[in-house]
């Protein structure tokens, strides 16, 4: 499956979330946690922006995975995604082996999300305590109808007054959430058993 997804900043985000609860269909509540692992041991957005993997290990309202993003990244994607759900239990066990595999430093990002359905499209409004943005996706069977499609989101996205982040913007913003202190991990100076106590509620 790939995921073709946008994003933009949510400048008010009770005017924005007042108007998909009145006229889009609403599906779920999303409190998660993420470990967003980083390719290279650096927090230069630019640097890591040529590699394709976007690796994370969440868990969400007490569900936990591993998942892989494939593909070019930014404020558009057209990525292959793969989720392999795992125990809750096993989260910490999991990380501990990506970190004897290579993957040790990241960020981490502890949000909450509205998910709705408006006309054929999923929008997520996510809250957080850096910056508030939208995520408007389709999943879809073959990657050569992703352009179609992604224009599709893009023209739904305008006709609601959303604005799409601008890469430059877009970087800002998850700088903003990367860069905040206390924010990364480094499993090569830290154990999760310790930064998993700021976030329990999650667990």
């Amino acid at each position: 499956m790939y995921e073709i997804e946008l994003r933009g900043k949510i400048n008010d985000f009770e005017k924005t979330f007042s108007f998909f609860k009145k006229n889009a269909k609403f599906l779920e509540e999303k409190n998660r946690f993420s470990l967003i692992y980083f390719p290279k041991d650096t927090l230069n957005l630019r640097e890591m922006e040529d590699d394709p993997r976007d690796l994370r290990l969440r868990v969400t309202n007490k569900k936990a995975e591993l998942i892989i993003k494939y593909g070019q990244w930014g404020v558009k994607d057209s990525r292959r995604e793969i989720s392999i759900p795992i125990e809750l239990s096993k989260f910490d066990d999991l990380a501990e082996l990506l970190h004897y595999l290579g993957w040790s430093f990241g960020s981490m990002l502890a949000t909450k999300t509205y998910v709705f359905v408006y006309k054929g499209i999923e929008f997520a409004l996510v809250k957080n305590k850096f910056v508030n943005y939208f995520e408007a996706e389709k999943v879809i069977a073959k990657k050569e109808k992703s352009e179609e499609v992604m224009a599709e989101i893009e023209e739904l996205c305008k006709s609601l007054g959303l604005t799409v982040f601008s890469k430059e913007e877009y970087y800002k913003a998850m700088d903003k959430i990367n860069r905040a202190p206390g924010n990364t991990f480094d499993f090569r100076k830290q154990n999760f058993a310790d930064i998993k106590k700021s976030y329990l509620e999650f667990f």
